[in-house]
């Protein structure tokens, strides 16, 4: 009996000795619980994830090395991969399934395949047929949320064990990038992603179970959020598109700004109106006008109302002007096509918009990019 305990004691004091040696700050967990709260995770379901994750390598890893010495690193960084992909399964679960299917199987599913069939699943809510937009939720339901590893397991294994030899067939077939299945016409599908086929295998029996009534009102409940979180994804891009390719550098909008005498702060203030339109007018379209039109209409009702950007305190005076000096002897090269196209490359017109602002003519302004473009469309005006 003694040496039996003994056998047992052994390996879990082993155990509780690599535990301890895992052991991960709370202040950390408190800072990576704020980091990965618009993810599926908690810091805790990480952590766990990440000591099963280190303790299935074998002694000589050396990832497993690397987290018995320096636990708080190691786990960190083990979060920021997991974080930066949160629709993907856990590695350790991909090294299994490569293990037993191999890595030419598994490797394409997780890195690409996998991804598309969530986006499938998001489109396919707004099917005609309320049956295949139930099993588009489900596979959302468990691929985006706790239980991810065991849809990308099912996935795998049903397209391994129960499709026909088509299946891969099948699933490229359907690999279009996100973007395009986001637009796809998916009415008059011939054939469906594998994760329909797969959320079939399981949830068929449960959905026979609801009356055609129950189908229909969950299917058109499922079909207006669709709508509404379809909506919110295609501000959420606009904005970043905007942030990075302002419409306010258009030609057209930067000539009506210097025939109507707005500043660059002005144009910014407009701007700030745009954006904001985006969620109480919705994306402009063919239907709506372009945002080129939007912004015009914005930029007239900004003069209309005779409105003004406030006048900058003496700090953010000379913050701005810290920002301007700070450009220093390569100003050229931060310019863009827009500039050199109205002889912005030209250090005299360069040092001329310097002097406007020095001798208190311009306001030292938020963007200097943008009042340097609106200074020289006004002197090729003239």
């Amino acid at each position: 009996m003694t040496y039996a305990k003994q056998d047992i004691d052994a390996p879990l004091h082993y155990v509780k000795g690599l535990l301890a040696q895992l052991h991960v700050e709370p202040t950390l967990l408190e800072v990576i619980d704020k980091e990965v709260e618009e993810t599926r995770f908690t810091a805790d379901a990480l952590r766990r994830e990440w000591i099963n994750d280190v303790l299935s390598r074998p002694p000589e890893d050396p990832v497993r090395a690397a987290a018995l010495e320096k636990p708080d690193i190691q786990f960190y960084r083990y979060v920021e991969k997991r974080a930066a992909d949160p629709l993907s399964p856990a590695p350790r679960l991909v090294r299994t399934l490569v293990d037993e299917f191999g890595v030419e199987v598994v490797a394409p599913i997780r890195e690409h395949t996998w991804h598309r069939q969530i986006d499938w699943a998001r489109r396919l809510q707004m099917h005609p047929d309320d049956e295949f937009v139930l099993l588009a939720k489900f596979f959302l339901r468990e691929a985006t949320g706790e239980h991810c590893d065991q849809a990308f397991e099912g996935l795998i294994r049903f397209q391994r064990e129960q499709c026909d030899p088509a299946a891969y067939e099948i699933m490229v077939a359907h690999d279009h990038t996100g973007e395009d299945i986001a637009t796809l016409k998916i009415d008059d599908l011939e054939t469906f992603p594998t994760c329909i086929e797969y959320m079939r295998s399981k949830r068929a029996a449960k959905i026979a179970t609801m009356t055609p009534k129950m189908r229909s009102d969950v299917a058109a409940g499922i079909r207006r959020q669709s709508q509404i979180e379809a909506q919110s994804d295609r501000i959420a891009r606009l904005k970043e598109s905007y942030a990075k390719r302002p419409v306010y550098f258009s030609s057209l909008i930067a000539v009506e700004a210097v025939i109507m005498g707005l500043s660059s702060d002005d144009i910014l203030s407009v701007n700030d109106d745009f954006i904001a339109s985006l969620e109480t007018q919705g994306p402009p379209d063919g239907d709506t006008g372009t945002a080129e039109s939007r912004f015009l209409a914005l930029m007239n009702r900004y003069t209309r109302e005779q409105r003004t950007v406030p006048e900058i305190s003496p700090a953010q005076r000379n913050d701005r002007m810290d920002r301007i000096l700070s450009i220093g002897p390569g100003w050229a090269k931060k310019l863009g096509a827009i500039h050199a196209d109205v002889d912005g490359l030209n250090p005299s017109n360069w040092n001329r918009w310097l002097r406007t602002i020095h001798h208190g003519e311009r306001t030292p302004p938020r963007d200097w990019s943008l009042d340097y473009y609106l200074f020289l469309l006004k002197i090729v005006r003239g």
